[in-house]
């Protein structure tokens, strides 16, 4: 998902519920969305009837679905290999209420609903091991009418069959966060990675783009095709993708690794090809930087969502408007990228560790753009980011990026912080262990979780493994705590002694009350190349200090390289590092 560059009314949060998201992204919320732990859950799942205490991990989902869009209906057989990891005769999946089950099979003899649960009931105790599980149902597309990320339904999400922005019928699927259950039986949580086999049948005017490789088509008798897509890799359900619409393929080119990069659009839209040909060079960048890149193929396609982008994995859904925008279409189109590494390979653990995928997400396209086109677009890319983040800090929405436990709802956390304050604390943290080792961090982070879920502790162990420190002091208090600190600075200076005596005082009315933090110093002279720097831990508030610069000096700044994601009260903008204004009262971007 994009990122939420503009902060809108809690009003809008209650009704709506962001689905990849940038500078005209508006958070979208599907109508009653059931809590992440809804579902599947065996024996800890409150929705699940008494007894369901077997526990299942799906390896692989199966799905065998027509599409009839004249009716708007579809009917479809899910065959799902699973892991048993608690014995049990009975099995909790994710499946909406309105959806109809018509028979189950495999080691289900049985079943029984409960709102948006399925409970699977064996004929006996199935043993831990790997097993299969059969469901056949049919139910209705979610018809809805056109729409524009400004006027978004509610009801916004799951198999949906609507118009686009030249009147034509177009189907799309839209899985985030936990909607794949409106047409899937599933286990809807970002941590349960699955392989796919995805048999799609659909008149044959329709051209079906999906997750992974196009296995092949088989024209059926009364004028339907069927497209059969194989994802062989792991992935969250919520990317399980169907976009089905007369499109036509533009080729983008041959990635490094010999990656294929195409995108969809329709007849009318050829013009929105060229910007996100960017993903031919950024994969071979991220490669570089990272891991090569792991998937089958980066393709993207055109659906009318709510939001910019969603980074359903190999077949990234860019919205209408997003493609319409060439600059915010090349960033979407990048940040949906970086996702194939982190969101979709590494899978987050919790929802409380949303902010990993969508913090990184944002900070390497960040520093993509700063490696192809320089430090002034990057810049720039970090003001934005950074007074988003400013702007979702109200005491109304005010949260740590990684809430505590137990797991929350992510819509109470799908904001600004979520994306742009955990954008400027990643750039914080580079800055303070270095980029050899920033970088060596995300690498190890890869490499031992990709295909797998990981969260905020095992993020924090791979770069205290890679930069050989304790980072307790930046994940605990910057990560794990709300707001930020605010620091005041000032000085005297002792012509007799040379000796200027600097004071930093802790001025935040929120987040910890006292931050023990290393902050830089720097006093600065009326000449030219007078500077001195010292770098200060904060014991104490006031934090006092003496230092010796050789020179008058005539201006205190304090951390004038922007290490760290703090405020830092000012009278001038003198008082602030260069570049920068001075704004109600504090340093501005």
């Amino acid at each position: 998902m994009r990122d939420m560059s503009a902060k809108v009314t809690l009003s809008l949060l209650v009704g709506f519920a962001l689905a990849g998201c940038g500078d005209d992204d508006h958070p979208i919320t599907p109508d009653g969305p059931p809590t992440p732990d809804a579902g599947a859950d065996g024996a800890g799942n409150p929705d699940a009837p008494p007894g369901a205490a077997g526990t299942l991990d799906v390896t692989r989902y199966t799905l065998a679905i027509t599409l009839d869009p004249a009716q708007g209906s579809y009917a479809a057989q899910a065959i799902l290999d699973v892991n048993v990891t608690a014995a049990g005769a009975s099995f909790a999946l994710d499946l909406a209420a309105d959806v109809v089950v018509d028979q189950v099979g495999g080691l289900a003899a049985g079943h029984a609903r409960q709102g948006d649960v399925l409970t699977l009931t064996a004929a006996g105790t199935v043993p831990i091991g790997p097993a299969q599980a059969t469901v056949m149902y049919h139910g209705d597309m979610n018809q809805l009418a056109r729409f524009t990320p400004d006027t978004c339904p509610t009801a916004f999400g799951g198999l949906m069959i609507t118009t686009n922005s030249h009147g034509d019928t177009i189907i799309d699927s839209y899985n985030w966060p936990f909607l794949a259950r409106r047409w899937i039986p599933s286990h809807d949580h970002p941590s349960d990675g699955a392989a796919l086999d995805l048999s799609v049948t659909i008149d044959a005017a329709y051209t079906v783009v999906a997750n992974g490789v196009l296995a092949g088509t088989v024209d059926n008798a009364g004028g339907t095709r069927t497209w059969h897509w194989i994802e062989s890799h792991d992935m969250p359900v919520y990317d399980v993708h169907i976009a089905a619409f007369p499109y036509v393929e533009h080729d983008l080119g041959t990635a490094a690794g010999g990656i294929p990069v195409k995108v969809y659009l329709y007849p009318e839209d050829a013009a929105f090809a060229a910007p996100v040909g960017e993903a031919v060079g950024a994969i071979g960048w991220l490669g570089a930087q990272l891991a090569p890149y792991a998937w089958e193929k980066y393709f993207l396609v055109e659906a009318p969502i709510c939001g910019g982008a969603m980074e359903e994995a190999t077949v990234v859904t860019m919205d209408e408007t997003t493609l319409a925008d060439p600059t915010y279409s090349r960033n979407t189109t990048v940040h949906e990228l970086v996702h194939h590494w982190i969101g979709n390979a590494v899978r987050i653990a919790s929802w409380n560790d949303f902010w990993i995928s969508e913090g990184f997400a944002e900070n390497l396209t960040g520093l993509y753009l700063l490696a192809t086109y320089g430090a002034a677009v990057h810049d720039q890319y970090m003001s934005d980011a950074w007074q988003n983040a400013h702007d979702w800090e109200a005491p109304a929405y005010d949260h740590p990026v990684r809430p505590p436990d137990p797991e929350v709802n992510v819509y109470d956390i799908f904001d600004g912080l979520s994306y742009d304050k955990a954008n400027w604390l990643l750039h914080s943290l580079r800055e303070h262990i270095g980029d050899a080792a920033f970088w060596q961090g995300v690498r190890g982070f890869y490499a031992a979780h990709a295909f797998a879920a990981a969260g905020t502790d095992e993020l924090q162990a791979a770069f205290e493994a890679a930069a050989a420190q304790d980072l307790d002091w930046f994940f605990d208090q910057f990560v794990r705590t709300a707001f930020h600190p605010q620091l005041a600075g000032s000085f005297s200076f002792d012509a007799g002694t040379g000796t200027a005596t600097v004071t930093i005082d802790q001025v935040q009315q929120r987040g910890l009350a006292r931050y023990q933090i290393p902050v830089d110093v720097e006093l600065l002279g009326a000449a030219a190349g007078q500077s001195v720097r010292q770098t200060v831990t904060l014991t104490a508030d006031p934090q006092v200090i003496a230092v010796t610069p050789g020179f008058t000096p005539t201006r205190l700044v304090l951390d004038p390289d922007e290490k760290l994601y703090i405020d830092v009260k000012c009278l001038a903008p003198g008082d602030c590092p260069a570049g920068r204004t001075c704004g109600g009262g504090f340093c501005r971007r």
